[in-house]
């Protein structure tokens, strides 16, 4: 039997310590956080990282958690990685060759963004936490190019 895609326990641990859980990524765009969710293949990883590419700091890639009892609410940092598939790496630019192997039975690769992280990865204190600008709700219809008629 293979093990679950993302590790079971991280979205359980989170929702204990009672914060929402999305399936979502974010990033910081003016000192705000916005989170964009979606299901699987939306494109929002590929959105945070060509956000990345234009200097905004990506906050989380995945699972991110909302703390909704923070005033103003919450986003909080997680590991500094995107998980993106080579075709959309491609299509942003980005060198394959730089890209991490994740698992060997998986197509998506991670892009390593530790140098940019905004605090030490060990331990996230309540100052790294950015009050929210937004969520948006992506599905696949955004990723449809337009006609050319």
């Amino acid at each position: 039997m293979r093990p679950p895609p993302e590790p079971a326990g991280f979205p359980l641990t989170l929702l204990q310590r009672g914060y929402l859980v999305l399936h979502a990524s974010a990033a910081s765009v003016d000192g705000k956080a916005a989170a964009f969710l979606g299901m699987p293949g939306a494109g929002k990883s590929s959105l945070a990282a060509a956000l990345y590419q234009i200097g905004h700091t990506i906050l989380v890639d995945d699972v991110t958690a909302v703390d909704l009892k923070a005033d103003p609410i919450s986003i909080i940092p997680a590991f500094p990685q995107i998980k993106l598939d080579m075709e959309s790496a491609e299509s942003l630019g980005i060198d394959l060759k730089t890209l991490i192997l994740l698992d060997e039975d998986e197509e998506k690769r991670g892009l390593d963004l530790l140098k940019d992280f905004p605090a030490p990865i060990s331990h996230y204190p309540k100052s790294t936490f950015l009050p929210t600008r937004g969520i948006k709700f992506f599905n696949q219809s955004h990723l449809k190019k337009p006609s050319s008629s």
